[in-house]
C-alpha cells in the first residue's frame, strides 16, 4: 500500500479520484437489475406507498408489514423509503442510485477529515476497500445511508472546532435511517461531551439535544400515528427484533472481531485512544460490537444449502454479514489511517 499512498501532500495525489470513478463505473456497467432480498421488497412496498400519499401499506397496493389495529404497519422506516419515492414515479430501479450516493458522500467525508487530519487523502482507500459497504451500497436497504450519516456526524464532532448542533441533527437523522444507529450516537455524544471537559459539558449536550430534536419529534410523531404511542416502536410488537440474549456470543463475537481487523485494514486502531483520539470512538465501537455480538441474528447464516459445503457458505457469508459492522468498520476508517501512516513514516 505505500507505493500508491502519497504522502508528499494532505490532499494526495489521484488515487482518491481514481477509486471514484472506478465505483461509479462499475456500479453503473453492473446496476443492479433488481432487489435481492424481502427487506428490499418491503422497502418498496413503503416507498410505494409513500409515493402514493400514505404510510400505511395496505392503503396502496401490494402491503407488507405487521397489522396494527386497522393498518398494515412497515417494519422499515419510512424517512428512508421517503427518499425512493420520486424513483417510483419514473423508474423505480434509479432508487439503487440513492445508496450509491450516499456511499459517494461517505468517500468524501473520509476525505475530508483525513486531509483536516494532515493526512493524505490517498488513505480514503480504506473506506474504498470494505467490502460489506460495497455490497450494501448494490441494494435498497438503509445500512449504507445509516452509516455514512454517523460517520458525517463523527467528523462534525473531531473538528477543530466543532459543530454539535449540526453534528446532534446529522445523528439524528442515521437513527431515522435506522434504529440500530441510537446506541452510537447516545454513546459518542455523551463520551465526547464529557472528554470536552465537565464546564461544557451540559451546553455541548444541549446543542447535540437541540439538533436532534427535529428528528426525536418526527420520530415520535410516526410512532403515535401508526402504533398509537410516541414512545413505542414497530421493533418492539415485531418481538424478535428486540432479542440480545447472546446466544450466539462466542461465534459472533469472533466473527466480527476478525472481521474488523480486515474491514478495514488494521481496523482494530478503532480501539485505541492514540489513534482515535481520545476515547469516543474506542467506547462506541466496543459497544456496537458487544450489541451486535449479543443479537440473535446477522446477515449471512442462511447462505449455506445441501448443495454448498460449510467452507464455501462462509465465505459467501462473510460479506453480507458486515451490515452490522458498518459504523464502526467506516469510522474505523480514520484511525486504521493514523496507525498505518505513523507505521510507514517510521519505516521510511
Amino acid at each position: 500500500m505505500s507505493a500508491v499512498i502519497d504522502r508528499s501532500d494532505p490532499r494526495g495525489g489521484y488515487l482518491f479520484a481514481a477509486m471514484l470513478a472506478a465505483f461509479a463505473a462499475i456500479y453503473l456497467v453492473f446496476y443492479p437489475r433488481t432487489y435481492a432480498n424481502h427487506d428490499e421488497a418491503r422497502e418498496l412496498s413503503l416507498a410505494f406507498s409513500i409515493e402514493h400519499g400514505s404510510i400505511f401499506p395496505d392503503h396502496a397496493g401490494p402491503s407488507a408489514g405487521l397489522q396494527v389495529g386497522p393498518h398494515v404497519v412497515s417494519v422499515y422506516s419510512p424517512f428512508h423509503a421517503a427518499m425512493f419515492a420520486p424513483a417510483l414515479a419514473s423508474d423505480w430501479r434509479l432508487a439503487f442510485l440513492v445508496t450509491a450516493a450516499f456511499f459517494a458522500v461517505g468517500a468524501f467525508t473520509v476525505r475530508a477529515t483525513l486531509v483536516r487530519d494532515g493526512l493524505s487523502a490517498d488513505w480514503s482507500a480504506l473506506y474504498f476497500m470494505l467490502a460489506g459497504a460495497l455490497y450494501y451500497s448494490r441494494t435498497l436497504m438503509a445500512a449504507i445511508p445509516a452509516a455514512v450519516l454517523a460517520l458525517a456526524a463523527v467528523s462534525m464532532l473531531t473538528r477543530p472546532q466543532p459543530r454539535p448542533i449540526v453534528a446532534g441533527l446529522t445523528f439524528g437523522l442515521s437513527v431515522l435511517m435506522h434504529p440500530w444507529m441510537a446506541p452510537m450516537a447516545i454513546v459518542f455524544s455523551a463520551v465526547w461531551c464529557i472528554e470536552r471537559g465537565l464546564k461544557s459539558f451540559l451546553a455541548n449536550l444541549s446543542s447535540i439535544a437541540i439538533g436532534a430534536l427535529p428528528c426525536v419529534v418526527a420520530l415520535a410523531a410516526y410512532n403515535y400515528i401508526t402504533l398509537g404511542n410516541p414512545l413505542h416502536n414497530v421493533y418492539a410488537v415485531l418481538g424478535a427484533q428486540d432479542s440480545f440474549t447472546g446466544a450466539h456470543l462466542p461465534s459472533f463475537f469472533l466473527f466480527y472481531a476478525v472481521s474488523l481487523a480486515i474491514f478495514p485494514l488494521a481496523g482494530w486502531a478503532v480501539f485505541s485512544p492514540r489513534w482515535s483520539r481520545g476515547w469516543a470512538l474506542p467506547l462506541t465501537a466496543a459497544v456496537m460490537v458487544a450489541l451486535a455480538s449479543l443479537y440473535y441474528y446477522r446477515d449471512g447464516l442462511n447462505v449455506g444449502s445441501a448443495r454448498v459445503g460449510i467452507v464455501v457458505a462462509l465465505a459467501a457469508g462473510f460479506i453480507p454479514g458486515q451490515r452490522f459492522l458498518l459504523p464502526v468498520s467506516m469510522v474505523a476508517c480514520l484511525p486504521a489511517a493514523r496507525f498505518l501512516s505513523s507505521r510507514l513514516s517510521e519505516q521510511a
